[in-house]
């Protein structure tokens, strides 16, 4: 594409040249990496601290196989949060809301009663929030294989 223009009388031919980026192996190629790391580093910077790690430890972790299922689930987070929901769902899609009758207040640290736990799949759900809008949620799969009913084998009405 060209274009006329006037310089000092003159008549001359005005040429669009589009701008050519290197290939991938080009030096500017490196820049180009920099500048997208650069980039995904500031959007990081920008989603707040409580997105970035929320659980700091838990007695029941995912993926746990475990021989006794413990009495209580235990969750640590790295600050004080509202612990909105917690939801435990069996192996045969039963769902028992664990907060119930209300959620505890704003803490850090929770120790939540378990039911019972059969031998079973298990997955505990969560959300907790921050402040404002700060907001996280997460799900721990777990399995209980070693569950032993020990009301049958009470003998404590029998004289030894």
């Amino acid at each position: 594409m060209t274009d006329r223009m006037e310089t000092a009388g003159r008549k001359s031919a005005l040429r669009w040249v589009p701008l050519e980026v290197p290939g991938p192996l080009g030096m500017d190629s490196r820049w180009i990496r920099g500048a997208r790391g650069l980039a995904a580093a500031v959007v990081l910077a920008a989603l707040p601290a409580f997105a970035q790690s929320v659980v700091e430890a838990s007695n029941i972790e995912a993926g746990d196989v475990l021989d006794t299922a413990p009495p209580s689930f235990e969750i640590r987070f790295t600050r004080e949060v509202i612990l909105e929901h917690l939801l435990l769902k069996t192996d045969s899609d039963e769902i028992q809301d664990l907060l119930d009758p209300a959620p505890p207040p704003r803490q850090a640290a929770f120790a939540i009663s378990l039911p019972e736990l059969r031998d079973g799949d298990y997955v505990l759900t969560w959300r907790v929030s921050g402040n404002g809008d700060d907001a996280a949620s997460g799900e721990i799969d777990f399995i209980v294989v070693g569950f032993h009913d020990h009301s049958e084998h009470d003998h404590s009405d029998h004289p030894h």
